[in-house]
């Protein structure tokens, strides 16, 4: 399962987006099926992967709020003279994906750039390893990955890895060459990321043997 943090659908190629963003997930879409109307349950990363591991709504699991939220509320709090910040976790006993497939036989292995990825909310549950990488960029995280290839390899049982990328987030980054092949505009840069992560990903998913 492979998440791209903010990534809007209507800059893939494989949604009509004419710049050359995504050719790798292009070509993996045109192989095989693409959701023309998704809803996500929540505008904030930490309440949408809750819901995406636990088929719940942010009111059944909830995490409503991220971390951006509780720094914001922190400062408030601090300019109050007062420093409690309640974090959201999603209780213990609602399984998560990563435990239901641990539980039918899977290795579960999750990596992580996205600082509300983690322990904090419950989202390491069910790992039998998992990492974070607050802000590591596509290529970073497909190093991590890359040293764990004995392991995903290791015994007869299948694996579940889980990988969350943030590059197509703020703050954004010209990302070189594929910067110049994008047509100068707003959005050129915020292009040349997804472009970037599409890259990483192409060469991850054959290096893993992964569409195999």
């Amino acid at each position: 399962m492979v998440v791209l943090d903010t990534t809007r659908a209507d800059h893939l190629g494989i949604y009509g987006y004419d710049e050359p963003t995504s050719p790798f997930l292009d070509r993996l879409g045109n192989e095989s099926v693409v959701f023309r109307n998704a809803y996500s349950s929540s505008a904030s990363t930490a309440p949408a992967s809750a819901s995406l591991f636990t088929s719940l709504y942010p009111r059944d699991h909830g995490v409503v709020t991220g971390f951006g939220a509780h720094e914001r509320q922190a400062d408030d709090l601090r300019s109050r003279g007062e420093v409690v910040i309640p974090i959201n976790r999603m209780p213990g006993t609602t399984p998560t994906l990563p435990e239901i497939l641990r539980r039918a036989g899977y290795r579960t292995f999750g990596l992580s750039s996205n600082i509300n990825i983690g322990d904090e909310i419950g989202f390491t549950r069910g790992f039998d390893r998992f990492e974070r990488h607050p802000e590591a960029n596509a290529d970073e995280l497909a190093r991590h990955l890359l040293e764990w290839q004995s392991e995903l390899r290791d015994g007869d049982e299948p694996f579940f890895l889980y990988l969350h990328l943030n590059d197509a987030h703020r703050p954004y980054e010209a990302r070189v060459p594929w910067i110049k092949a994008m047509a100068p505009s707003p959005s050129a840069i915020y292009d040349s990321e997804i472009r970037f992560m599409d890259e990483m990903l192409a060469r991850t998913f054959d290096e893993l043997e992964l569409l195999d």
